[in-house]
């Protein structure tokens, strides 16, 4: 049902970024991990706009084979998740809540 990938391995013409289809809405989660004097925050994302943005962030590492794939309903490979890790610097907050999840 799943497959965890590195980036060479990934079609990436041809691989798009979207909601698992095995899971509802409520299960498609984020965390964030921050502890003591790591220097990085350890990201495990299953939204399709945080996944797009970590994939594109310079600084962000996923882990090896951190790149979760799934096939749609039509057969293709998709991505429906990603581990890794991104300076604990990287991550910000705003005073202003959001409007919008559905991009970054």
């Amino acid at each position: 049902m799943y497959n965890s990938k590195n980036r060479d391995e990934i079609d990436w013409k041809n691989t798009k970024i979207a909601n698992n289809p095995h899971l509802l809405p409520e299960e498609r989660e984020t965390f964030f991990y921050i502890t003591g004097d790591d220097e990085y925050a350890y990201i495990d994302a299953a939204h399709p706009a945080w996944i797009k943005h970590l994939l594109n962030h310079p600084e962000f590492t996923p882990d090896d084979r951190g790149i979760v794939t799934t096939l749609d309903k039509n057969g293709n490979e998709i991505i429906v998740g990603v581990k890794g890790k991104i300076p604990r610097n990287c991550i910000r907050t705003s005073l202003k809540p959001r409007e919008r999840f559905d991009k970054l």
